[in-house]
């Protein structure tokens, strides 16, 4: 009896094998219909990459679906809004809801069908989503996350302090930007229009509704060191995430950040080197809530430029730090 090699045996096992030059590979097959499903063509030196290929041709399509989705929901949102909480955070948020969107997706793609030119010695691969599956999943997934929206939407109108509504605020526009996405994922699989969200739960009112309580919270800023220009670097980055600065040394929130400067030797004849250290610290009510110490170098060879080099590195990377420590803190992230 004849004996077929392993490999052959898995790889036949996967995905149909076609004796000769299938639909697909030329154009539109019957056996697919766009009305059903979503392919993806892939070809390749080997079977790994044009299976690669096929579902990143499902990706392409879907990624361009989504993120132009997403962008039109963040200019909605800004321009209701008009603040810089909005565009700052949201477009981060979006490029990273359209990936894991996108990953997610190409989940339930699978390869139906692979093929060979033996004149060309290329593979080819066929990627296929069924796009009632997909709708069905999207659909409990979009419902699980409209529930969590109004679980934190309810309790906003039970929080006693805008810290407090800032938080379930934060988490119910991330929540609202995943449903977004979620949404976007089924308009790509299903055609039929799906009503408007209502507007208590819609991305633009939760941003609103943020930005409005964002600028009843307000940080002091205490700064020490080498650099003058540290503290409107701080400021800024806290005032583009929608906070307000406080002139009051015993605001409830405060941040204390420090910067020094000191030369170093890296046995360079020529170079000059400076070491920055940062500190930022971040208190609520006098307690240490969160922390961190940046650091980093600079060179030249003209030591005055290597040291302003370092200053101005430190500022940037120590407003940076307390921006995100602010950010995590308030809204988790």
């Amino acid at each position: 009896m004849k004996r077929f090699p392993m490999w052959l045996l898995v790889l036949l096992s996967g995905a149909a094998w076609a004796a000769k030059t299938p639909k697909w590979v030329t154009g539109a097959d019957p056996a697919y219909p766009d009305n059903a499903y979503v392919i993806g063509v892939g070809i390749g030196s080997d079977l790994d990459i044009a299976r690669a290929n096929a579902r990143a041709e499902i990706s392409r399509a879907f990624q361009a679906r989504v993120q132009q989705t997403m962008t039109d929901t963040q200019t909605e949102s800004s321009a209701s809004v008009g603040t810089l909480h909005g565009p700052a955070a949201g477009t981060q948020k979006s490029e990273m809801t359209t990936k894991v969107a996108t990953d997610s997706l190409l989940e339930g793609a699978q390869i139906k069908e692979i093929w060979f030119d033996k004149k060309k010695n290329k593979y080819f691969a066929l990627a296929v989503l069924d796009k009632r599956v997909a709708r069905q999943a999207l659909g409990m997934q979009i419902t699980e996350k409209e529930e969590g929206i109004n679980t934190r939407l309810s309790q906003v109108d039970g929080a006693e302090t805008p810290l407090s509504q800032a938080r379930a605020l934060g988490l119910a526009l991330k929540l609202s930007q995943e449903r977004d996405a979620l949404a976007a994922r089924r308009r790509f699989v299903d055609p039929t229009p799906i009503p408007d969200l209502p507007g208590e739960t819609s991305t633009a009112k939760i941003d609103g509704r943020l930005a409005q309580v964002l600028t009843k919270i307000s940080f002091f800023v205490d700064i020490q060191g080498i650099s003058p220009r540290l503290k409107q670097a701080v400021a800024g980055r806290v005032t583009e995430l929608g906070f307000k600065i406080s002139d009051d040394p015993k605001a409830p929130l405060s941040l204390k950040c420090n910067l020094t400067v000191e030369p170093f030797d890296r046995g360079h004849p020529q170079w000059k080197f400076y070491h920055w250290n940062g500190t930022v610290e971040l208190f609520e009510n006098g307690k240490t809530a969160a922390s961190s110490a940046p650091s980093g170098e600079e060179g030249h060879l003209m030591e005055k430029t290597a040291e302003t080099k370092a200053i101005e590195a430190g500022e940037q990377a120590v407003a940076l730090e307390a921006q995100k420590l602010v950010s995590q803190y308030v809204f988790g992230e």
